[in-house]
């Protein structure tokens, strides 16, 4: 029986070292391949671009395909599969995304790319070289340090760093001359993400996690409810939904409006009331000049450690 179970081992290790797919998909383009399988047809024809690691020990496996064309219009994609590695070395996808676009789109671009945000997991750029004559993609970061891909012909993909983000990306060519620069909107999507998440944490009651992503003064609150530990945040968010007077609800829709420096964006949100309609607040204290307001700029800002914070307390109706 031992000796049985040696061999077992042997072969499960050995497998693992070579990447067989054979023993549960043990390595990353295997485990993409399988689960794409597992789709449908429509996805046959995958192809793994590369297979980027993750700080922490996640992998980000890039593919591209070109599924059949769609009443007469050729299409594209790019996508990821997220996947995470398990205690027996196995790679299991958790997440993956899918991005298509008109192929006719692409004639004359150098790179095909697009933006993963997916708060908690990954943060990254990702794409294909589309023309031969480029031989380098540069990615530039917020913090003014550089990352150059290893193997564009195999794709890119650039991750936030240590909280700097990619906010551009330079096309080169084999001679090293700039063809493009690309401005990202990677932070902004993030920040974006961070709002949106805010006002759903309040909404569903879970005011620790809401406060977490609190970056502004909450001093207001504090005066509202002198009874309660200034330092207690979760209380003060929970008395703010349901006492003070502040709408804590869902985001109905939300876009940006400006930059306000390299690290703070401020956007136009609306909400959604508990009918499902779009939240209006209307005029105050008797004012009928004013018309009522539908959508409201909130403001959220990069910090230190590289998270985003909301600066601006939810809507106020007295």
């Amino acid at each position: 029986m031992k000796t049985l179970t040696r061999i077992l081992i042997f072969l499960l290790l050995a497998s693992w070292l070579a990447g067989c797919d054979e023993v549960g998909a043990l390595s990353p383009k295997g485990a993409t391949h399988q689960s794409l399988h597992q789709v449908g047809n429509e996805l046959a024809g995958a192809q793994i671009l590369g297979d980027y690691r993750l700080p922490d020990g996640k992998s980000l496996v890039v593919f591209s395909f070109t599924p059949d064309p769609v009443d007469g219009k050729s299409l594209t994609a790019l996508g990821y599969s997220l996947l995470e590695r398990s205690r027996f070395g196995l790679w299991q996808e958790v997440n993956r995304g899918t991005y298509i676009k008109e192929a006719l789109n692409l004639d004359g671009e150098w790179i095909d790319y697009e933006i993963v945000n997916q708060p908690g997991e990954v943060a990254a750029v990702f794409g294909r070289i589309l023309s031969r004559d480029v031989g380098e993609v540069v990615a530039i970061y917020d913090d003014l340090h550089e990352r150059r891909d290893v193997k564009p012909r195999d794709g890119f993909a650039f991750f936030s760093q240590m909280g700097a983000y990619p906010v551009s990306l330079q096309v080169m060519d084999k001679d090293g001359k700039l063809l493009q620069t690309e401005e990202l909107s990677l932070m902004e999507s993030m920040a974006m993400e961070t709002l949106t998440q805010f006002f759903s944490y309040l909404h569903d009651g879970l005011y620790a996690e809401a406060a977490q992503l609190y970056g502004g003064s909450y001093q207001e609150l504090a005066e509202m409810n002198s009874l309660v530990d200034p330092a207690d945040y979760e209380a003060l968010w929970e008395n703010a939904c349901k006492i003070n007077g502040f709408q804590c609800l869902y985001v109905e829709s939300i876009g940006p409006y400006r930059h306000n420096s390299p690290t703070e964006f401020t956007f136009l949100v609306g909400f959604m009331d508990a009918e499902g309609n779009s939240f209006r607040r209307e005029a105050c204290c008797g004012d009928t000049s004013a018309a009522p307001q539908e959508i409201f700029e909130f403001r959220v800002r990069k910090a230190q450690d590289g998270s985003f914070k909301v600066m601006d307390l939810p809507v106020y109706v007295p």
